[in-house]
């Protein structure tokens, strides 16, 4: 479990820091899958390499190894879990022939639970049971808005060619990847502003 330093972090300047660090440690790990098509190995550098660097954005001394292995072990696990449940619902509420709708609120959800889960496992690994509530939070609620970008832009052909043409580095970047690093990065950088708020008064 970490211990409290002196550094008082603002936590929306600590969402921002999260958003930065996931922006960067999501763009090498974009390079790598295309590279490489290892998406195993993508998810732990983006969480490992997001976790590391959000920790020394927020001068979080002596804690770095706890951020990295937060980042690192909850990006894998998140996402498995994500799917995990999501088959599992997916046999008994969603069918084979699900309309667009169905298949949109389906994406949505899916970024939404996967946020939910690497929150509660980086605040967890970070600063042990007590925060899990916080990153479970800050985790699934802004996760919010890129699930329902994701929903939407798979939904229309168009949209995502369109946002691929601006974004996507000539398909370096998979833009659902992507949107689930920013999420969570946004998540956790909130989350860890709002326990050091909370310890430091």
């Amino acid at each position: 479990m970490v211990k409290q330093n002196s550094v008082k972090t603002n936590p929306w300047t600590a969402m921002l820091w999260g958003f930065l660090a996931f922006l960067l440690s999501g763009l090498l790990a974009s390079v790598i899958i295309w590279r490489f098509d290892n998406y195993v190995l993508g998810t732990i550098i983006t969480g490992a390499l997001g976790g590391l660097l959000l920790g020394l954005f927020t001068r979080q001394r002596g804690s770095l190894s706890k951020f990295a292995m937060g980042g690192g072990f909850g990006m894998p696990i998140a996402l498995f879990l994500t799917f995990a449940l999501l088959e599992g619902l997916g046999s008994l509420i969603f069918r084979s022939d699900a309309s667009v709708s169905i298949s949109t609120v389906s994406d949505i959800l899916a970024i939404i639970l996967f946020g939910a889960f690497f929150g509660l496992i980086f605040g967890i690994v970070v600063y042990g049971k007590k925060a899990a509530g916080t990153f479970l939070l800050t985790g699934g609620l802004l996760a919010i808005p890129f699930g329902i970008f994701v929903g939407l832009m798979n939904a229309n052909e168009g949209m995502q060619k369109s946002i691929e043409e601006v974004i996507s580095l000539g398909g370096i970047i998979d833009l659902n990847f992507f949107a689930m690093a920013l999420a969570i990065g946004l998540g956790a950088g909130l989350g860890v502003g709002l326990y050091a708020s909370s310890k430091s008064k």
